[in-house]
């Protein structure tokens, strides 16, 4: 924990922490997936998040509850204060000092938001959005997005790069997107959703009896997967799963120019 706390802060944030966790086991509990598992499949326009700020009771789930009163005494206990380390090196920082002090240098935030509110107008205009999506898929107050690595301690290159897109421009776009097409990536032959899914569709297996004695299962991993994807291959790819739908709604041209965008 750093040094320099902002008291109120931290508490603010760990009251919305606890919250987004219960609310998390409480609509678990509540929509059970095994009773309606296509609802959300069978939705035209996709579920706009509310902006109520209703907090569930505390969960009846004591794990969950033990791991918030744990997590907020060790965040409030003030023995944990220390010194925070510099994640850069000291090479790292004179570079961004000289990059500060260089009046030539103009860094700028890119702003695509404009952009998508024209379009959000548009798709409204065509009915292919509804007004509630329309106000709700332009974010008003963007940031940027943030770049970040994964420590992989196993491999030579330690960092896997990441960026997130948490509260910028498209994000929301991007959920849209996604909306549309995850039902299509579920109706594939091979589709294996996580790890856990994988270690469900085995035990499938095995409960319907020993498989036969010459069967191999395997099992391969592509290196850089997402990165090797040439993007007019992939958007090619999933042009072809569209046309595959039996409704077409949205519009192709629409769900296209969402994807390159987003």
């Amino acid at each position: 924990m750093p040094k320099d706390i902002n008291w109120m802060q931290l508490h603010d944030d760990l009251e919305r922490f606890e919250r987004r966790i219960r609310l998390a086991v409480y609509y678990h509990q509540k929509n059970n997936p095994e009773n309606e598992p296509n609802k959300r499949e069978n939705l035209i326009f996709p579920l706009v998040p509310s902006t109520k700020n209703w907090t569930s009771p505390k969960s009846n789930n004591p794990a969950i509850e033990l791991f918030l009163t744990n997590v907020r005494k060790e965040a409030l206990n003030p023995g944990n204060i220390r010194k925070a380390r510099d994640n850069l090196t000291k090479e790292e920082r004179i570079a961004i000092k000289n990059l500060k002090c260089n009046s030539n240098n103009i860094i700028r935030i890119q702003d695509k938001g404009s952009r998508v509110k024209e379009w959000s107008d548009k798709w409204l205009v065509q009915q292919q959005i509804t007004s509630k999506i329309a106000n709700w898929v332009v974010n008003l107050e963007p940031k940027a997005g943030e770049a970040f690595g994964n420590v992989k301690t196993q491999k030579n290159n330690p960092l896997r790069l990441i960026t997130s897109c948490c509260g910028t421009a498209i994000e929301r776009l991007s959920e849209l997107t996604e909306f549309y097409l995850k039902p299509l990536a579920k109706k594939l032959p091979a589709f294996i959703k996580d790890t856990t899914h994988l270690i469900n569709e085995i035990d499938k297996l095995n409960e319907k009896g020993p498989l036969p004695p010459d069967t191999l299962l395997v099992s391969w991993d592509v290196v850089v997967m997402f990165s090797n994807i040439d993007n007019n291959l992939g958007i090619t790819a999933v042009k072809k799963a569209l046309d595959s739908r039996e409704i077409n709604f949205p519009q192709l041209n629409v769900l296209l120019k969402q994807l390159k965008f987003a």
